[in-house]
């Protein structure tokens, strides 16, 4: 369409010019001049044409005149661009050779953007990327300072701070600066997840929760990812509040942490607890009896039966038979029974629920808890069928417990925080991984499956080894 609108107007022209000619040579009037003494007789036409001829030259004299003047500016324009050119592909380079972990290479292109450029303010972040990459803090921190105080790059700037804070090991210079980057930008996910993560280990559970609400508002976390987060959280107040003797604090954050996990165990045990204090038996026992249906566990066992304290293992019995009456063919309530019917002395009680355990789920406590059976119903500690159960449990499963899903380490109980290494929400009840013996053992440095022995025993918590022991599990039971 445009080149179509060019050709028209090509030939408008051409047909102005050609009519104009025509007109002048209908026309030929006769011009004279007289001037300084000199007389001049031509066409019209003539005139015209010279006149044309003379503007035409007179134009071309000043274009070329101007270009004289501005070929100077000119050259430094186009000198100045390819320089601002070449700084701005070195910028790119240098933010990919940062990417990439090319020390040397991210300081050259860096210094070669910084000397292109001349402008501090886009070759900084480069400059404070090459020095941390290289080792140089005090440099990064000089770079990533003068970011701050600029508001267009005060983000980048305290981001990069922060890195420097976490690699130091400073987690109150993190927390502060972190709380500077999330009040400009608290939707980065980034600075949340660093936010979050030392607000739990601080147990700041107000403000956790505070910065988890708003990460689920602006989409930064989801429903999912919170949900269990914010029950941990609210079970994390409720035993600070117990702690601190605020039964009713406490059992209205079990509440709330059951409205957002129901079957949430610790939460679940607390709450009985606070209730019983309240002379709310009945209540608390309906709900250990209503979770034991959906999730059988053994800290709701130790809790129901705490409900009436110094009662005898007999009526113990009785009770839970009471709250294993919707699920009697669970494990768990099979293993709650036998244990409570030894106590109690009844064997053959005992034994009756022993024996309904499935093959796959005779694991250690199983195997003990028939150890034991064997040995007082035939009051033989070394007879041989309590010998061949104590054997079994040397090589058969563990059982669930609670252990850090980061780091591995086995709790007697549920907690907020790993005391290992300080993870939030990573306390799960779960198996732990089973530890054999070696047939031979290496020596110090010998590989094992690509690992050398150091790092395998590293690896090795300490109650499993003790575990391995059979006269440490013979008196543990």
């Amino acid at each position: 369409m445009i080149g179509m609108r060019r050709v028209l107007f090509y030939l408008t022209q051409v047909g102005v010019l050609v009519a104009l000619a025509v007109w002048l040579s209908d026309h030929p009037g006769k011009v004279e001049i007289n001037w300084l003494g000199y007389r001049i007789e031509t066409y019209f036409g003539v005139l015209v044409l010279v006149l044309a001829i003379l503007l035409i030259l007179t134009s071309a004299c000043y274009r070329f005149w101007r270009s004289l003047l501005g070929a100077p500016q000119k050259f430094l324009s186009q000198r100045h661009g390819r320089k601002r050119e070449d700084g701005y592909r070195a910028l790119a380079l240098g933010m990919a050779a940062v990417a990439a972990g090319d020390r040397d290479e991210a300081k050259r292109l860096a210094h070669r953007a910084d000397t292109l450029l001349r402008d501090p303010e886009l070759t900084r972040l480069l400059s404070a990327q090459a020095a941390s990459l290289n080792g140089d803090k005090v440099a990064a921190q000089r770079y990533f300072t003068a970011l701050v105080d600029n508001p267009d790059t005060a983000f980048l700037g305290l981001t990069g701070l922060m890195r420097q804070a976490i690699a130091d090991g400073d987690e109150e210079r993190t927390l502060e600066l972190a709380n500077k980057a999330h009040k400009i930008r608290p939707g980065s996910s980034a600075v949340v997840d660093v936010l979050f993560d030392l607000q739990t280990r601080c147990a700041d559970w107000v403000n956790a929760q505070a910065t988890l609400f708003d990460a689920v508002r602006r989409d930064v976390k989801t429903e999912k990812q919170a949900i269990g987060h914010r029950a941990a959280i609210f079970t994390a107040r409720a035993y600070d509040a117990e702690f601190e003797e605020r039964s009713k604090e406490a059992g209205e954050f079990c509440e709330k942490a059951l409205a957002a996990v129901r079957g949430y165990v610790p939460a679940a045990t607390l709450r009985a607890k606070t209730l019983a204090r309240e002379g709310k038996q009945r209540r608390a026992a309906r709900l250990l009896e209503d979770l034991w249906q959906h999730n059988p566990h053994p800290d709701l066992v130790v809790a129901y039966v705490n409900l009436w304290s110094s009662e005898p293992p007999l009526e113990n019995l009785r009770r839970l038979q009471q709250l294993v009456r919707q699920n009697t063919q669970h494990t768990e309530s099979r293993i709650a029974l036998a244990r409570t019917a030894l106590e109690a002395g009844l064997w053959g009680e005992a034994r009756r629920n022993l024996t309904g355990v499935p093959v796959a789920d005779q694991s250690v406590r199983y195997c003990r808890l028939m150890a034991r059976l064997e040995e007082e119903e035939t009051m033989d500690s070394g007879g041989p069928n309590a010998r061949h159960w104590w054997e079994r449990a040397d090589a058969a499963p563990q059982d669930p417990c609670w252990n850090c899903e980061s780091c591995g380490a086995v709790t007697p109980g549920w907690f907020a925080l790993c005391g290992n290494c300080g993870a939030f929400d990573t306390i799960t009840w779960k198996r732990a991984p089973r530890v054999w013996t070696l047939a031979l053992v290496p020596k110090p440095g010998d590989v094992i499956e690509g690992k050398s022995l150091e790092t395998e025993l590293e690896t090795v918590p300490t109650e499993e080894i003790s575990n391995s022991n059979p006269s440490g599990d013979r008196q543990a039971s």
